[in-house]
């Protein structure tokens, strides 16, 4: 960044090497000095300007930029600086044409090459992004900024095999850094290659053994292993390094649910609800426990709250929901696939109750269940529409998995009406003509 001399710079350079040998208190003391300080030259405002930057002051710092261009000529540096104070704003096109300005004084200059890479992506053009880091690591050989950046922006688009050539590049570079072992861990934690992983993990923990982040990931990986001892004690270390981490909590709670120590997996639950109580997840893995510990009423409850996890599917439909409590006689209801095709099959046996409170039942599911259902269910409904398709005029709709909720389901009320699916006469005979009669007959469903 030196490129000219100024009053300010020696007092500048001085806090940059005081931060870099862990004298932070002496640094914040003459960063302060430096921001109070008069400024004169471009040089002058451009150091204050960075500190302010530094210290996620951008609107400030902006301003400071803005002074030192009042007086000469720019270099490629301070432009660029100024585009990051520009992005941190969100003024991403502001920031863009610093980069191009600065291009413009240097046609090869790297970091602008990074920071337009910066803009593509909060633009959410990935692909761009990717070309402009590849143009800052091609002007400077083994560029880490670029480097890096690639390398996160690769995990984050899940191409693994990139990620992992732009760690391997890093890691050669500054071998010590346990966050790039942790984020190679990632990536080949991704691929399925736990081992190799694991081993990054390690590598990580023995640079830095309280590295939280290699903690978790490598309890992660151990769980992938089924190695839920191990995971545990991972997961303890980290959470003992940050005891609020409601991701690792979550993932303890689960493994100890693994294990089968039901009581202290349902005590981490708690814990992680007391924390985020409007946390979709806690309450859908509470659920798990309940449920494993045969008590249905409040882990049937507890288990509505998968409709608020991001991941669940939304419904297309726009009828209003039925809670169970609304008055079926005369009504039409649908009756909506969520999930696998198995866990359709199960929850069909619910079209029967329905039907027994007087309502007309048209399930909207998987094109591939729609003949079977339509053609062998027992007993029929009045009508099947493979999702995507349009429904009949219907007055309420539920997602199949609420229907063990919403019927108040135990293990004696369970729908056990058996076969409630026939097989087709003509395609029976079709495969028994195919595989013949004699011998096991084994269903696989894949």
């Amino acid at each position: 960044m030196v490129f000219t001399t100024s009053r300010l710079r020696a007092q500048f350079e001085q806090i940059q090497q005081l931060r870099q040998t862990g004298q932070g208190a002496v640094a914040d003391m003459l960063a302060n000095q430096l921001v109070a300080a008069v400024a004169n030259s471009t040089d002058d405002f451009y150091c204050q300007a960075s500190i302010l930057l530094e210290r996620g002051r951008a609107a400030d710092a902006l301003k400071r930029f803005d002074q030192a261009l009042t007086r000469g000529p720019a270099p490629p540096e301070l432009l660029v600086d100024r585009a990051v104070a520009l992005l941190e704003l969100g003024r991403l096109e502001d920031a863009a044409a610093g980069c191009e300005a600065a291009l413009k004084v240097s046609p090869r200059f790297p970091p602008a090459y990074l920071i337009l890479g910066e803009v593509m992506r909060a633009t959410g053009k990935l692909e761009a992004a990717l070309a402009f880091y590849d143009q800052a690591a091609g002007h400077k050989r083994d560029f880490l900024p670029a480097l890096q950046s690639r390398a996160m922006l690769a995990m984050e688009m899940g191409r693994a095999e990139e990620a992992l050539g732009d760690l391997d590049r890093l890691l050669r570079a500054v071998p010590h850094d346990p966050a790039l072992h942790t984020s190679r861990g990632q990536m080949l934690a991704e691929t399925q290659r736990l081992d190799e992983a694991l081993a990054a993990f390690d590598r990580a923990l023995a640079l830095d053994p309280r590295h939280v982040h290699a903690l978790h990931n490598r309890g992660v990986t151990l769980w992938q292993m089924a190695r839920f001892t191990e995971a545990l004690a991972s997961y303890d270390k980290a959470l003992a390094l940050n005891p609020t981490n409601l991701v690792t909590m979550t993932c303890r709670a689960n493994t100890l649910q693994d294990l089968g120590r039901l009581d202290e997996a349902m005590a981490a639950h708690d814990r992680v609800i007391a924390l985020a109580p409007e946390g979709a997840s806690g309450h859908w893995n509470r659920a798990q426990g309940l449920l494993l510990q045969g008590q249905w009423k409040d882990g049937l409850a507890e288990f509505e709250w998968y409709r608020q996890r991001p991941e669940s599917p939304r419904s297309p439909l726009e009828s209003p929901h039925w809670s169970g409590a609304e008055d079926l006689s005369g009504k039409t209801l649908v009756m909506a696939a969520e999930q696998g095709l198995g866990d359709t099959l199960q929850a069909v046996r619910y079209a029967a109750l329905a039907q027994a409170r007087g309502a007309q039942v048209i399930l909207y599911v998987q094109p591939p269940l729609v003949r079977l259902l339509r053609e062998d269910l027992v007993p029929p409904v009045t009508a099947v529409v493979a999702q995507g398709g349009e429904t009949p005029p219907h007055d309420f709709q539920i997602g199949m998995m609420s229907l063990p909720f919403v019927f108040g389901t135990q293990t004696h009320t369970v729908p056990a009406r058996v076969p409630y699916l026939k097989p087709d006469a003509d395609l029976a005979a079709q495969w028994a003509a195919r595989i013949g009669t004699h011998g096991f007959r084994i269903g696989i469903c894949w």
